[in-house]
Parts: structure tokens; sequence; C-alpha cells
């Protein structure tokens, strides 16, 4: 699998994978975020991905000699929404012929963060990370917050925690532990949509035919994502935060 520089991968804790970039790194340091430190000296520049317990998150430096070329990031969750089998069997109409296996995980990525974020939730157990200036009574960036981990805080709701004044980075495990036979289905059309090319101009909202004029769905204006069997997935099981006035 190849990594970019300063990126994020989303991996599952059972997955079994080589990384590797273009720079040719002789060495990485891997540092977990329960503080745990790992090093590996690197054979052709790929380094075996070990078995992390999930939800985790990890920072990898790359090294060439004592040089740090870059770093990129993992977020370890408990598991995937689907298969990559199941989006490459989606391939009815050799759509993915060229498709690549970096692009594979890409779309499936892309579409997992899109359907969370218009959820307002994760439907699988991650770590999560709050910025506050201020410390006290914070709301926290995500919902279903099941642990907070920074010592001195507490949770308030499963939004919310309390703690000491001043400037905090507050880490948490956040997430359901289920994903829904529906959930899954939505980010699977979602990532095949992001797959197949568009046969339409990138900016058209619709075409004129000789029945008249055909009005495409669009994101944002349509729904979060402009596909009504993925935004309906997204209302009935999305989360909306109480607004205290």
């Amino acid at each position: 699998m190849l990594v970019q520089p300063y990126s994020t991968l989303r991996v599952a804790y059972t997955d079994e994978l080589a990384l590797e970039t273009e720079a040719a790194p002789d060495r990485a340091a891997l540092l977990l975020g329960s503080g745990t430190s790992l090093e590996f000296r690197l054979e052709d520049g790929k380094l075996k991905l070990p078995r992390i317990a999930a939800p985790d998150s990890v920072r990898i430096n790359w090294y060439r000699g004592d040089d740090l070329l870059f770093t990129t990031f993992l977020a370890v969750v408990t598991r995937h929404y689907f298969r990559l089998e199941q989006l490459k069997g989606m391939d009815d109409t050799d759509d993915f012929s060229d498709v690549t296996e970096e692009e594979f995980w890409a779309a499936r990525q892309a579409a997992t963060e899109t359907f969370e974020r218009n959820a307002r939730r994760s439907f699988v157990q991650q770590m999560g990370v709050t910025e506050t200036f201020g410390g006290g009574f914070v709301w926290l960036d995500h919902n279903d917050v099941a642990e907070v981990l920074t010592p001195g805080w507490s949770l308030v709701s499963d939004c919310q925690a309390v703690g000491p004044e001043g400037r905090a980075t507050i880490r948490y495990r956040y997430g359901l532990t289920e994903v829904p036979e529906r959930v899954s289905e939505a980010v699977l059309r979602l990532a095949a949509y992001y797959l197949r090319p568009s046969a339409t101009p990138e900016r058209a909202t619709g075409e004129a035919t000789d029945a008249g004029f055909i009005r495409y769905t669009l994101a944002g204006r349509d729904g979060a994502t402009g596909l009504p069997e993925v935004d309906a997935a997204i209302e009935q099981f999305g989360r909306c935060r109480a607004v205290v006035m």
C-alpha cells in the first residue's frame, strides 16, 4: 500500500498491510496514542504493519539514515464498514478495470468519512481528540463518546466533558459497536459512486431532453451526498445535537 507524506490512512486492526512510500526510507518509527514506541528497519522501503489493538491512533516517522523524511498517520478502527471485495464486486460495467488498490482504499475511506461527518457519528470504535483553549466545560468534537483518556477530564454526557481550566488536548474513545446493514450498504454505494466516472459536466445541474428538462440531484442541495438512498440512511441513523438556548 503506497502512502503519501502527511496523509492519514484509516485501517482496521485485522488488516494485514505492507506500507511503502516513494521516498525509499530505511527506517520507520511508530508512536501509538498510548505512548508506546516501535521501531522497524525496512527492507525495500516497505513496512509490514504490526497488529495494533483498536481503537488507536499512530504516528509514523519515516527515516533515511538519521534524516526524518516525513510523517504519516494511521487511524486504527475496530472494523471497516464493508470489505474491499464487496466494492470490487460491484464492478458490473468494467468501470473499475483500471482502478488501483490504493484508489479502492481511498474511495472507501472518503465514503466512510463523508457518511460519518454528515451522520455526526461513527458506527465503529475509534480515537478522537478535541482541543480546548479555555478548559472547564467543553463540547467534544464527536458524539457517542464512551471514555475520556486524558487525566483530569470526565464525561458529563456522551458529547460533553469537564476538566481543569486552561488549554488542553482531550483524548477519548468514541463510536458505536455495531454497523447497521443499511449503513454498510449506503457507504458501499457511496464508495462505488466515487469510483465511477461521470458522464455529465462537473457543474451541470440538469440537462434538456426531448421529454423536457431533467434536474440532477446534487450533494449539499438535495441531501448530504445527492444519492437518495445514502442520504436516507444518513437521516435515519444519524444524530443531531441538542442546542441549549
